[in-house]
């Protein structure tokens, strides 16, 4: 229960007033994650604190970037959490709670704009948490991953499958988001993006919910102007076009 309770922490973390309350309490939920995780209870909330209280920039002024020199002093605060998160996974995959609490640090790190040291680390954490019959954060995972696709497309490989595993898990509600891989500039993101969502359930069973914004999706796929992956596109509409409606697609401009 401890990712339910955080939501309700969060925003408080950056009142003047009750900051240091909210924080507190933060550091009693990170120990109460699986061990040896809850060892690194203090990092993992003052990493929770800096990501809700702190500028973006800030924030990745403190992740180390691939090819920088390691420095002999005490490893980083980002550093020190990624460390007791791969200790913790040597065994195999995290509780789904204590995963889904931690997640937002490993997504940080994931979202910087270019490659840092931690990103093969937290990859690697990532890809042990991906059981289509697990509630995990699946919308914001396909999201950071389709970023790091676009950052480092020497991840396709890894990255790929990983995609079509958590679409597997997907709800309907969920096919929109799924989709907004198609809005990248790259087109093996947008190529990674339709691959994934054939995977998802309700495309799969042709049971798509009504929808203008994944009509709008879908067009803006079929409208590319890049030909080389007309084929996984007509394979997503072929499939799926006609259980979308013709009222959505009617409203698409």
């Amino acid at each position: 229960m401890i990712s339910f309770h955080v939501k309700f922490i969060n925003p408080l973390l950056r009142s003047p007033i009750v900051g240091d309350v909210a924080y507190g309490t933060l550091v009693k939920l990170s120990k109460c994650t699986a061990t040896p995780l809850c060892n690194w209870a203090l990092e993992i909330a003052t990493a929770l604190r800096l990501i809700m209280s702190e500028d973006v920039n800030v924030l990745w002024g403190q992740i180390p970037s691939a090819g920088e020199e390691v420095s002999s002093e005490r490893p980083g605060l980002f550093e020190r959490v990624t460390n007791g998160l791969s200790i913790s996974c040597k065994t195999g995959s995290l509780p789904v709670d204590s995963f889904t609490f931690v997640f937002p640090i490993m997504e940080r790190i994931l979202l910087s704009p270019k490659k840092t040291r931690l990103h093969d680390d937290v990859l690697k954490i990532i890809f042990l948490h991906l059981d289509s019959f697990l509630p995990l954060p699946r919308v914001q995972m396909l999201s950071v991953l389709y970023h790091v696709l676009g950052v480092v497309p020497a991840y396709q490989a890894s990255i790929g499958p990983a995609l079509n595993e958590l679409c597997l898990g997907l709800q309907p509600a969920e096919v929109a988001p799924a989709l907004c891989g198609i809005y990248a500039k790259d087109i093996h993101v947008r190529m990674a993006c339709l691959n994934a969502v054939k995977c998802i359930p309700a495309l799969a069973s042709h049971s798509v919910p009504q929808s203008s914004e994944i009509a709008t999706r879908i067009w803006l796929a079929l409208h590319d102007p890049e030909k080389s992956w007309s084929y996984s596109r007509s394979i997503l509409v072929s499939c799926h076009v006609l259980n979308l409606g013709e009222e959505s697609w009617t409203s698409v401009p």
